[in-house]
């Protein structure tokens, strides 16, 4: 009777009865095992193994059984049997832990069981993590402003100190003056570097100065240019688009356009890429005489 007596803890008992024929085996109506089966014989409870054995929904007695007498069978699921016999649709949250569970968690497959994600911190999202896990994650902040810098002296203004990781960088610039009389030489320039200093070859760059009575096509290998220095009096503004091509041979393209507020029929639109020796950490913008108007700033992300 041992055997029968470790069910702390289990449900789902399954009961078919029959009426012997003169037999020995009996099929039952779930699978079960020998110790996982009551049986009863004329209303005598009868010993696992020595009375009976069981194999899958196979019943086998050991001694054959007069035809007419009750078979009563009792399927109990014990701690150390075969797998639980649970109805579809009947388990509940109250009957699953995960341990250390609190509000928020949530239940996943890992593979090779179900585990447990404890919940995420307020603003994190749900991504893919190593070996197809779930993982929380950080929103990113998006574009970070470094400060603006004024164009009002000199010929080099250094945005330094770019971070790791960086795969694009917006470099936007106002009412830029050059302390030059304009002509020839003369000369809006973007550079990038990286730990060893901003570069001024291999550029592959053209711009197309685009006016009212003539357009005129540029090209550059020093720097990509923004745009020249038609007259004393002009200002520029716009927008030069940086972003990483090619992380592995540290490419980048970069797209540009610049509009002469002197010289309203004028626009400087241009493309280019560059790559560096190793990851950029800084953008130069410069000028061949100097400035002495205006302001410059970047965004990166």
């Amino acid at each position: 009777m041992s055997n029968f007596l470790n069910f702390a803890g289990n449900s789902g008992v399954t009961f078919k009865s029959f009426t012997a024929s003169g037999g020995t085996t009996y099929t039952l109506d779930v699978s079960s095992s020998t110790n996982s089966l009551m049986v009863s014989i004329g209303g005598v409870l009868q010993k696992p193994v020595t009375d009976y054995t069981v194999s899958g929904t196979t019943l086998t007695t050991t001694d054959t059984i007069a035809s007419g007498i009750v078979i009563d069978t009792y399927v109990i699921h014990s701690a150390g049997g075969t797998t639980p016999i649970i109805e579809d649709n009947s388990v509940t949250g109250a009957k699953i832990a995960m341990g250390s569970d609190a509000a928020g968690d949530i239940l996943y497959y890992n593979g090779t069981d179900y585990v447990r994600l404890g919940k995420g911190t307020t603003g994190h999202y749900l991504s893919q993590g190593g070996s197809n896990a779930p993982a929380w994650a950080a929103v990113s902040a998006g574009f970070t402003q470094a400060d603006s810098q004024a164009t009002t002296s000199g010929t080099l203004k250094t945005f330094g100190s770019i971070p790791s990781g960086v795969k694009m960088i917006v470099v936007s610039y106002f009412d830029i003056s050059m302390s030059g009389d304009g002509g020839a030489g003369d000369a809006i320039q973007l550079t990038l570097g990286d730990a060893g200093g901003l570069e001024t070859s291999g550029y592959v760059s053209m711009r197309a100065q685009l006016r009212s009575s003539a357009n005129i096509l540029f090209d550059d290998t020093a720097n990509f240019e923004l745009s020249d220095h038609l007259a004393a009096s002009s200002k520029y503004r716009g927008s030069a688009i940086l972003t990483l091509q090619d992380v592995a041979a540290y490419r980048w393209i970069c797209q540009w356009q610049t509009m002469d507020t002197d010289n309203a029929a004028t626009v400087n639109v241009g493309a280019g890429s560059k790559a560096l020796s190793a990851e950029l950490t800084q953008v130069g913008f410069g000028t061949t005489n100097g400035f002495d108007l205006g302001s410059v700033s970047i965004m990166y992300q």
